[in-house]
């Protein structure tokens, strides 16, 4: 009748019963299973503005980002302050949207003129200004496989110590 804290780096998100971190033991070791990805967005990041013709609309303008990593299309997602899309449905999107690009490692952010956010410096000063006010823009993907991260020794101890109850 005890508790066991378990320090994580950020709380455990789902997605899907599909797409959903865990706290597991595989082959007798104790950790944490992610399937969703997340990227906060600060500010920092190498926006520029996307111009593919395609995408052109008197409404809207696109802006596109390294996404530093290789991560899948969208199959399923959430994002705090955007709708989520695939790279296709993001060309005909009436809404704010976030999407990745034509390769897995662009991320495309698609911004109506409703939130007046027109430059890579706007956006980026927007972006900042979610971050520093505790609001931070948030996107979160399913991964292509798990990634399993095991508690330190001490931890692994404590849980293998403890007796399921019935």
């Amino acid at each position: 009748t005890g508790k066991i804290e378990i320090p994580l780096d950020y709380p455990l998100y789902r997605l899907s019963a599909g797409y959903t971190d865990k706290i597991t033991c595989v082959d007798g070791v104790w950790g944490i299973e992610r399937n969703v990805g997340l990227k906060i967005f600060d500010g920092s990041e190498d926006w520029s503005l996307y111009t593919k013709t395609a995408f052109k609309n008197d409404n809207t303008t696109i802006f596109q980002c390294s996404f530093g990593e290789n991560a899948p299309r969208i199959i399923n997602g959430a994002c705090t302050h955007f709708d989520v899309h695939t790279f296709d449905s993001q060309k005909t999107n009436r809404y704010d949207g976030i999407s990745f690009g034509e390769t897995t490692d662009t991320i495309l952010m698609r911004i109506m003129n409703v939130r007046n956010v027109k430059d890579v410096d706007t956006l980026k000063t927007y972006l900042k200004t979610q971050y520093d006010n505790g609001t931070p823009v948030k996107f979160f993907y399913c991964l292509d496989e798990p990634v399993f991260t095991p508690f330190d020794d001490e931890l692994q101890k404590e849980l293998n110590s403890v007796k399921p109850s019935e």
